[in-house]
């Protein structure tokens, strides 16, 4: 549950003439939660008056709580409770640890008891309740995405923050589990908040699509302080590197800030950061995140005078690099909760976290347009996205807005918070069918099939001994042109369509399609292939409409398969005078040739030949069918 990333280290030192209650008092207020616990351990059972046996029951669960020992933390709560603890924010602790695990109706009665305890709580809570009554209705909605726990980013400890680095490259924060060389100390370094190693700033390789992530060591010391190191974000457009850094570089400071450091892209160098101009040591600011043109930064502070406990603000880059104020979004984003890990996509979506509204569990995920620097209605995200858990720091690829990264301390993972990917089915990307001979059926192997995308992707592939074809890199959103060719064949093509990604509707009908093409090529002969449908005024050698239809046919074969040259032949039936016929025979081939060279096919392609009645197919014909299979237009290969 942790939205910060790290906390003031512990400045002070406790003198040893104090009682061991001061001591535990002062480390408390110190957030020392890991020493405070300790000591307040030493002395409850000693403690007699009530009031102040159930305040230091409350901090002990308070402390294992901010440790991540929920078990602890619900145990010492629960008899804080029943010690006649009345704080607000036992109840809501108690009801978020249930609400983590799904179970809604237990959470709803702590959130129930709670609600009358103070006003701030109440408005916590009040949300809360809503969501333990809605949730447990949700269900998660048909969708074209695979997530998946990227376990090899993760640790059993935290990971997040995930940014894009350019392509192919991420920066994500992870801590890692300690040295067992006792030599290495800074690794063995703690946050006295947590009792965890302290956070660092990681790379990771891979590729969206594929769905593949491997780490590739950390950030260089330039930004990778020894404290903690958290959330991060890229400009490209400006090459600078934003991330979020607690306790300063020597661990002196009491707040979180976000620091900025020029990138090389070409080198890997980053130059020493600078704390940006609006971050104070008097409250934190973290979670960064850039618009495309680097002019807008968004972050979370929990600045006085905001709307809750930690708000989201902006604050806008000037042609000379200086930053404006920070200026608050508002109540249409911001609650009495919490409002973090904000980040952007594209020029117009912004993507949140907030426990102060009705959703799915604890801090949940929410969108919103951004529509001329006006916030709209933030949108719950859909289930996997969010869980009863905590969701967060929700990041689009810049390359597709189907692969990205989301954070979740959900049940199932593999540490405290995880980071999640998801990109579109694999499935989807499937193009497949076969290419079989036009008169057998029989498969044509090694037939070449290009792929030509509405994209301007091409993919080429080549079928095996069963004509089969089958690819899965072609973009799911594209449109394909498949051309088939095979040597002692004419080319042929059809096309399939695009998937609609955006809808809910099934989209078995257009993979089908996509997977199940069939391509049929004419065998190449010396001889005379017919054209049907291929018909003539009476009398006349002017094509009918009819006519350039089928035509147009030809036209494709031709188009497709530009290395053949072939004659066209025209032919009459018997009637009428040899000479005559001849003659006419002669312009109906020359009429044919033009209108496939007014429609693209060279004229060094092609000849013509009029054949008048010496060739029928059937000589003396007596039927009107006899004498209409006499009067035919074709053409052959003759190069």
């Amino acid at each position: 549950m942790k939205l910060w990333v790290g906390a003031a280290l512990t400045l002070w030192q406790a003198s040893w003439g104090q009682t061991i209650l001061e001591r535990a008092d002062w480390f408390f207020e110190d957030k020392n939660y890991v020493q405070a616990a300790k000591e307040y351990q030493q002395v409850f059972d000693k403690i007699k008056k009530p009031e102040l046996k159930a305040e230091v029951l409350y901090r002990i669960g308070v402390s294992y709580f901010h440790q991540w020992n929920f078990p602890e933390a619900q145990k010492w709560l629960n008899q804080a409770v029943e010690a006649g603890c009345r704080k607000g924010d036992a109840f809501v602790k108690l009801g978020d640890m249930l609400l983590m695990h799904g179970d809604y109706k237990a959470a709803q009665a702590y959130y129930q008891q709670g609600i009358t305890q103070d006003s701030l709580s109440a408005l916590l809570m009040a949300p809360r309740l809503k969501t333990c009554k809605s949730a447990p209705a949700l269900t998660e909605p048909p969708s074209n995405l695979v997530h998946q726990n990227e376990k090899d980013l993760n640790s059993r400890y935290s990971d997040f923050g995930v940014a894009f680095l350019g392509s192919g490259k991420l920066v994500y924060t992870t801590t890692p589990v300690p040295s067992e060389d006792k030599k290495d100390a800074k690794d063995k370094a703690q946050d006295n908040l947590s009792g965890l190693p302290f956070s660092r700033l990681f790379f990771a390789s891979g590729d969206s699509a594929a769905g593949v992530w491997k780490p590739q060591g950390p950030l260089p010391e330039a930004v990778n302080s020894p404290f903690h190191n958290g959330a991060s974000a890229f400009d490209p457009a400006n090459n600078i590197f934003y991330f979020t850094q607690c306790n300063g570089f020597d661990g002196k400071g009491k707040t979180c800030k976000i620091y900025a450091s020029s990138y090389n892209p070409a080198s890997g160098a980053f130059l020493p950061p600078q704390a940006l101009p609006f971050c104070s040591e008097e409250y934190n600011c973290a979670h960064p995140a850039i618009t495309p043109d680097g002019n807008i930064l968004y972050f979370s502070s929990d600045k006085s005078g905001g709307v809750g406990g930690k708000d989201l603000y902006r604050a806008i880059r000037s042609k000379s690099g200086s930053w404006s104020d920070m200026m608050n979004l508002g109540p249409q984003i911001n609650t009495p909760g919490d409002e973090v890990f904000p980040t952007v996509s594209g020029d117009s979506l912004l993507f949140f976290s907030s426990d102060g509204r009705e959703g799915v569990g604890n801090l949940d995920i929410f969108k919103v347009v951004i529509r001329n620097g006006v916030p709209q209605k933030p949108q719950l995200m859909e289930l996997p996205f969010n869980s009863s858990a905590d969701d967060f720091g929700l990041v689009i690829s810049p390359t597709s807005k189907y692969q990205g990264f989301y954070c979740s301390n959900r049940l199932g993972g593999f540490g405290m918070d995880d980071i999640y990917s998801f990109r579109l089915n694999p499935k989807f990307f499937d193009v497949a069918g076969y290419v079989r001979e036009e008169k057998t059926a029989l498969p044509v192997a090694n037939a070449k099939v290009q792929m030509k995308g509405t994209d301007g992707s091409v993919v080429e592939v080549t079928t095996d001994a069963t004509g089969r074809f089958k690819t899965d890199k072609c973009n799911p959103q594209a449109g394909y042109y498949l051309l088939a060719s095979a040597n002692g064949y004419f080319s042929n093509s059809t096309q399939i369509p695009a998937l609609n990604m955006d809808s809910r509707e099934d989209q078995s009908e257009l993979m089908k399609k996509r997977t199940s093409a069939e391509i049929f090529l004419m065998k190449i002969t010396k001889e005379e292939i017919k054209l049907d449908n291929i018909y003539y005024e009476y009398d006349s050698y002017l094509l009918t409409e009819e006519s350039k239809k089928e035509l147009m046919k030809l036209v494709k074969l031709l188009k497709e398969t530009p290395e053949v040259k072939v004659q066209l032949n025209s032919h009459t039936d018997e009637r009428g005078s040899e000479t005559y016929n001849l003659k006419l025979s002669e312009k109906r081939a020359e009429s044919v040739m033009n209108f496939l060279m007014e429609n693209g096919i060279e004229r060094e392609r092609m000849t013509y030949k009029g054949w008048g009645e010496s060739s029928p197919v059937y000589k003396n014909a007596k039927t009107e069918e006899q004498h209409a299979a006499n009067r035919r237009t074709t053409f052959n290969v003759i190069e």
